[in-house]
């Protein structure tokens, strides 16, 4: 998978996120609503674990991750990352039909 790739991965998915999560006032509503949260929470999984895979392809380094995350160290940036980066992973062969 190419960095591109990711970068399209994690872009398609940011959208998906910024389209927002709608107003409750009714119990149904109020489903609906936490509906949408599950899927904007998954989604914001999937746009991390992506945004990590087109940076490290990129030749970000882990500790250059750790720092912006404001991890202690690469140990816990990568501890951080590894479900979303999984899911990214699936997200991707998805998208590419795989």
């Amino acid at each position: 998978m190419s960095e591109n790739d990711w970068w399209v991965t994690a872009g398609l998915t940011y959208d998906r996120i910024q389209r927002g999560v709608g107003d409750a006032n009714t119990a149904p509503e109020l489903i609906d609503s936490m509906a949408e949260l599950a899927d904007v929470h998954r989604q914001s999984a999937i746009a991390f674990g992506a945004s990590l895979h087109a940076l490290l392809a990129g030749g970000t380094t882990w500790t250059e991750i750790a720092d912006r995350l404001g991890a202690a160290d690469q140990e816990e940036a990568r501890a951080l990352g590894a479900e979303p980066m999984r899911l990214a992973e699936a997200a991707l062969r998805s998208r590419l039909g795989g």
